[in-house]
């Protein structure tokens, strides 16, 4: 067995620590970004991805496969993803580190597996984590500037670093969104703040840290509304006078609805504003697609809440990227959370009875943890929309890249997951497509029509378009079905529903949530 071979083979043991993993860049704030909103009527041309870090959250679909997950992200230009390490899970008595060799020790696990992959990391160490302290348990009582609280985190930094001599990072965040745990105790961010101070000068000043980790940046991840909205404002900007880089979880959501998409260029100028010089890094950044279609969702079960849609989703993505360029001066990393939505089981859990995550019986909280991924998790998972529209971004800017090199041989068989993204383009009744760019020109990818190729039902084929109907015929879809303009397109006036302008015929735009003007249902999207 090869090297590569071995440490690919460590990799599989991620799946027993899942539960935990899960928690990688988990906001559950629904607080969102205030009243900042802001059009962007004059985009401006892509801008080359330069020194910016593209990362994710791997989350992995109903199939347990943490490495089709990571080919995932890879294939559609990721550099990096998130790790947290919670500190309690790993000093369990005092002084008393778990094991190198634990089964669940995860920095021995990601120090043997992905430098071979050639992924970087950004690593929460986390003592607090959104509502919950995540301290071992005798110090549970004590504040964060104790100073028996200090040398306890910096001992564990200590044995932390020594785990993961081979690892490349991108930044380590001393606790994830403690601001909403804190809220607007001026005495618990000061007791934080010392904590904060130590921890970086410990990382910067430790001879064996700094000789592994020479231009390491530090800092401490805040949720967006408190970096930008008082009184918690003025309070984060104390802490991070302390901090390398400003670190932030970004999700745009108002009383439990998510914000029109171009909110999100207000927000970034909000932030680099306050911030002028100073490197961001945007630790979390996501946007629910809420219960976007039956085909994925029990919509007799559950009721769309969020306000949101697959086509919002979609939007975000779109305007983030234009954001992004925007700010790419000081902007440096970006991890978007989740890659695949999780099972509905770790959304209620996450929801109901989490400690550092639940809000018990809000609705619009369990939808946005349901929903968050870019793609969906049943089976193999799909691309959503908005996952198609990163890939576009991402190939724009020069991130993403091919996943099997030209001329090779392509190792899967017809009608796995991946087949037609990398073995394609796809011929004539080739599949599993997830997308019309995935099959030969004049071809389009239509969900589920597997049975009729020799696949399981479940398999989306490239067939012949004649408008998206299947070699000529009626179109199998209904108007107002979540693909009818994708598959059945382009439509007319009236028409839905539609995910994007292109879906529209020549001179019509895709307008959200507009159906029920039309005979639609209220998150159908219609071409006008």
């Amino acid at each position: 067995m090869s090297g590569h071979r071995i440490h690919r083979s460590i990799a599989w043991r991620l799946v027993a620590i899942l539960p935990r993993a899960w928690r990688v860049g988990l906001v559950l704030t629904l607080v969102g970004s205030g009243a900042l909103w802001a059009q962007n009527p004059h985009p401006q041309p892509v801008r080359a991805r330069g020194d910016r870090v593209l990362s994710f959250s791997i989350t992995e679909a109903a199939d347990n496969d943490f490495g089709a997950a990571l080919d995932q992200a890879r294939a559609a230009g990721a550099q990096a993803l998130s790790m947290s390490i919670d500190w309690s899970d790993f000093e369990r008595a005092p002084g008393v580190f778990l094991p190198a060799d634990d089964p669940e020790n995860f920095l021995t696990i990601a120090n043997a597996f992905f430098p071979a992959d050639g992924i970087k990391v950004a690593l929460f160490f986390r003592p607090v984590v959104t509502l919950a302290r995540s301290v071992p348990a005798d110090l549970a009582d004590l504040p964060f500037d104790d100073p028996e609280m200090i040398a306890r985190f910096l001992a564990f930094l200590d044995y932390a670093f020594a785990r993961i001599p081979d690892l490349a990072l991108t930044s380590v965040a001393i606790g994830s969104e403690f601001d909403v745990r804190f809220g607007a105790d001026a005495g618990a961010w000061r007791a934080y703040t010392r904590f904060v101070r130590a921890s970086v000068q410990h990382i910067h000043q430790d001879p064996r840290i700094r000789a592994r980790f020479p231009s390491l940046l530090v800092g401490a991840e805040i949720t967006f509304p408190s970096l930008v909205e008082s009184p918690q404002r003025e309070l984060a900007l104390t802490l991070n006078q302390e901090t390398d880089v400003v670190m932030v979880s970004y999700y745009p959501l108002a009383a439990g609805r998510v914000q029109n998409p171009t909110v999100v260029h207000a927000d970034f100028a909000a932030l680099a504003s306050l911030y002028p010089a100073r490197p961001i890094h945007f630790m979390q950044i996501g946007y629910p697609s809420g219960y976007f279609s039956p085909d994925f969702y029990d919509l007799e079960r559950l009721t769309p809440v969020l306000g949101s849609s697959e086509g919002k989703q979609r939007r975000f993505i779109r305007e983030v990227f234009r954001a992004w360029d925007d700010h790419a001066a000081q902007v440096k990393l970006m991890t978007f959370t989740w890659l695949t939505d999780i099972s509905p089981e770790a959304a209620s859990h996450f929801a109901n009875d989490d400690p550092a995550f639940s809000v018990p019986g809000d609705a619009s909280h369990l939808e946005f943890l349901a929903t968050l991924g870019l793609r969906t998790h049943a089976g193999t998972g799909k691309d959503k929309a908005a996952m198609r529209q990163l890939r576009r971004e991402t190939a724009a800017r020069g991130w993403s890249r091919a996943t099997r090199p030209p001329g090779t041989p392509c190792a899967l068989p017809p009608g796995h997951p991946r087949f037609c993204q990398e073995c394609g383009p796809c011929a004539d009744g080739a599949g599993d497509c997830d997308r019309d760019s995935e099959c030969a020109p004049g071809l389009a990818c239509i969900d589920n029509v597997g049975r009729q190729f020799g696949f399981a039902p479940g398999i989306d084929v490239c067939v012949a378009s004649s408008g998206g109907d299947m070699g000529g015929g009626a179109c199998p879809l209904p108007p107002g079905h979540p693909h009818f303009c994708r598959d059945c397109g382009p439509c007319a006036a009236d028409q839905g529903d539609c995910d994007r302008d292109s879906e529209c015929a020549p001179g019509l735009t895709c307008v959200d949530d507009i159906g029920p003007a039309f005979g639609f249902g209220p998150r159908v999207d219609v071409c006008r």
